[in-house]
């Protein structure tokens, strides 16, 4: 590689929506189409699964099939957006028990709505970046940040214990969603 393109390297590494381009929107609805799709046909067998392994199979659900297309689609989804920003980090682990409490108890597997929600954080981080601080941020920062300040506060606990690693993280997660969405 050459020294001029180590800047386009670092936005991306850092996770930017600066570099994409409508160029890149084919490829990349064409990937949404046809991975997104197939995880919409697999929503009802992923519900199921909801239940338990042994439950979903006494429903006919493959569960080692049902995993395994899944978890493929999944893959193929974040790598093509991966390939176009860079890794955007902690979008995931808010997307989802916000759109839980968005549309509040059901039994459905929330692919569409976490979707949604995981575009608006996106395009919320990418203008806060813009927008809130002394220096344009790409959105990939500003994401980190609020990742790495929720983890922290997810570890104090006024009983002086401290929480480590996923459940830390997990817990985290949980109380901001859910104060963020009592408000």
């Amino acid at each position: 590689a050459k020294v001029q393109d180590l800047p386009e390297a670092m936005r991306w590494l850092s996770g930017s929506l600066a570099s994409a381009s409508w160029d890149q929107a084919p490829l990349l609805g064409g990937a949404l189409l046809l991975l997104g799709g197939a995880l919409l046909l697999l929503g009802g067998e992923l519900e199921l699964l909801r239940l338990g392994d042994d439950t979903a199979t006494g429903l006919g659900v493959d569960v080692p099939r049902s995993r395994l297309l899944a978890l493929l689609a999944v893959v193929g989804l974040s790598s093509f957006a991966a390939a176009t920003t860079g890794p955007i980090a902690f979008v995931a682990f808010l997307a989802g028990p916000i759109a839980a409490r968005l549309v509040g108890p059901n039994d459905s597997a929330l692919l569409l709505e976490s979707g949604l929600v995981g575009a608006a954080l996106v395009l919320a981080a990418d203008i806060a970046g813009q927008h809130l601080f002394w220096s344009v941020l790409p959105v990939g920062v500003v994401t980190e940040k609020a990742g790495t300040f929720l983890d922290w506060a997810g570890r104090a606990r006024p009983s002086g214990r401290v929480l480590r690693g996923s459940t830390a993280l997990t817990a985290a997660v949980a109380r901001y969603a859910f104060k963020l969405m009592a408000y």
